[in-house]
This record gives structure tokens, sequence and C-alpha cells, in this order.
């Protein structure tokens, strides 16, 4: 995928940004560093959750509105052939965050991604590490 047809993301170097239609002032926004099969992890415990059947579907519309939506953009374009970059940053909302790793504590969630080889901890950590800054 061409950066320029990018809908949710912006790349500049090797993070990748919200874009700013998306972001909200006020807000806290972070970096996390990940390399590609963990985006893929990320990517698959955020589209889990949407259709976990004990969240509301208010949270539910709300994954499905933006957050899975960038995730998927971001697993499609780290994947394509033409892209080099191994480790790679993420813009990500402190409510993002805060929603990624609830997913990541859903059986689900833990059961596919272990299954796969990912290590739940290591992804929990890295999200948990974020040093956030405000959106001004």
């Amino acid at each position: 995928m061409d950066r320029n047809e990018l809908e949710y993301n912006s790349l500049k170097g090797d993070i990748f940004f919200i874009k700013a239609e998306y972001k909200v002032k006020g807000k806290e926004y972070g970096i996390i560093r990940v390399n590609k099969n963990q985006i893929i992890a990320l990517a698959e415990s955020i589209d889990l959750m949407s259709v976990a059947p004990s969240i509301s579907p208010k949270f539910s519309k709300r994954i499905e509105k933006f957050i899975l939506p960038r995730f998927m953009e971001l697993n499609y374009t780290v994947y394509d052939k033409n892209f080099l970059i191994q480790d790679i940053g993420i813009e990500i909302s402190k409510e993002n965050q805060k929603d990624i790793i609830e997913a990541l504590d859903y059986s689900s969630v833990i059961n596919s991604l272990e299954e796969k080889g990912y290590s739940i901890v290591e992804l929990k950590n890295i999200l948990k590490n974020l040093k956030m800054h405000k959106q001004i």
C-alpha cells in the first residue's frame, strides 16, 4: 500500500502517526515500538475483542469505527513486499492503549495469540511502558 493511500495513518520515517483529523486536542498520545509480528498480534487482539460477547455494543462500535480499521491498515502496510522497515513506531492514544491492554486480558485473545506463539506479557509491557504527551 502506498503511504499516500493511508486513511488512518501517516508514515514519517519509521513511525506511523494518527492522521491529524483523527486526533483530539487535550488527549494524550504516545509511540509504541513493535516489530511486524507484534503488529499482527495487536491487530488480531483488537479484532477478537470487537466480537467478544462480554463487551458493550457501544464499545464494540468504537473499536470497529477506528481502532480496528487503523490496525488492519497498519498490518496490510507493513506486510507489503515493498515495506522494508522491521522496527516500527505506532502512535496511539491513552484511551486506545487501555483498550488494547483490555483486549489482551480476554481469554479468547490470550488463547488465540499464545497458540500462534505471541507473548501476551511482552505485548502488555510494550503498551504499559508507553510515555504519553498531550495533543495541543
